[in-house]
């Protein structure tokens, strides 16, 4: 058991951590984790606010929420879906898609000058643990394990 409470102790600290350098942005709108992970998400391609709430995993009303602020911001547009026209989808505007890119570049920046002194083996491993955790951890939420 002490493994795993120091683990968790270390886990939750390199998260603190993380959020503090997020929250060091000069990007308003990316205050969020959420919102930088659904503009990550809509780098890729126009989607759908059933995808993004797949993906992300939280309710269609915060999703919603999040997605007119990033309009409001002109980060995101909605557009219709040329599969139903009925339904709309959300892209990035040219905007969005420089400031997700110039955010994305500060982070790479953070991370690599925190792990400037390990050797290319360590960061090698960390990028693979970090890899199982975080597809454990996304196994669980979609199971419904979160918290159990």
């Amino acid at each position: 058991m002490q493994i795993n409470q120091g683990l968790s102790e270390e886990l939750f600290r390199l998260f603190s951590n993380l959020g503090q350098a997020a929250h060091q942005t000069s990007a308003k709108a990316l205050a969020s984790p959420i919102q930088f992970t659904l503009m990550v998400t809509l780098a890729d391609r126009p989607r759908r606010g059933s995808d993004l709430v797949e993906v992300v995993g939280l309710d269609q009303s915060t999703i919603s929420r999040r997605i007119a602020g990033l309009c409001d911001a002109g980060l995101a547009e909605r557009i219709p879906d040329p599969v139903d026209g009925r339904a709309q989808l959300t892209r990035l505007t040219p905007a969005g898609l420089q400031l997700i890119e110039a955010e994305r570049a500060r982070r790479v920046r953070t991370v690599t000058d925190a792990l400037d002194d390990w050797s290319d083996g360590d960061r090698a491993d960390l990028s693979r643990l970090l890899s199982q955790l975080n597809s454990s951890l996304e196994a669980r939420r979609g199971l419904g394990l979160q918290g159990d």
